[in-house]
């Protein structure tokens, strides 16, 4: 067998004790190693301060994509999950907006995100500090209006 075909069945048969070992994020674990080969995990891969912004557009669709079509209604719950740390993660990492939500939607599913404890600490504390961020410029914005 040569090296390469020794390697794609290497690969398959982490992807498969993967599976078995956490199928709840083995989907978005994927997803992000597509993204970037040296990151294990979607949590790594999202709480990582030196991602890109172009990584995270990418991350953000990959896990949009899973939110609407994931295979059962945990795969599309996490792709919801995951898509909103990628926006968090956008906001905190880059201060940049990487969502056309408004600000309300943002909030709540950012709340909503930070009282789920299924989802890694790491993760809602970036989901946290993207909350402050986005309330912050809205508390700015508002008392510039009432201001002038």
């Amino acid at each position: 067998m040569s090296a390469a075909k020794r390697e794609q069945l290497g690969e398959a048969l982490r992807w498969a004790l993967e599976l078995t070992n956490n199928p709840s994020t083995a989907a978005a674990d994927w997803l992000a190693r597509d993204l970037d080969p040296t990151k294990a995990t979607a949590q790594e891969l999202l709480s990582d301060g030196n991602i890109s912004l172009d990584t995270l557009k990418k991350a953000k669709n990959a896990f949009k994509t899973m939110r609407i079509v994931g295979e059962h209604a945990a795969d599309r719950r996490l792709g919801g999950r995951m898509y909103l740390a990628a926006i968090a993660a956008g906001i905190v990492y880059h201060n940049a907006r990487i969502s056309t939500q408004s600000d309300g939607a943002l909030l709540k599913a950012l709340k909503e995100f930070i009282r789920d404890d299924g989802m890694p600490e790491e993760l809602r504390e970036l989901a946290d500090l993207a909350f402050l961020s986005i309330q912050n410029d809205v508390n700015l914005d508002h008392k510039k209006k009432t201001d002038t």
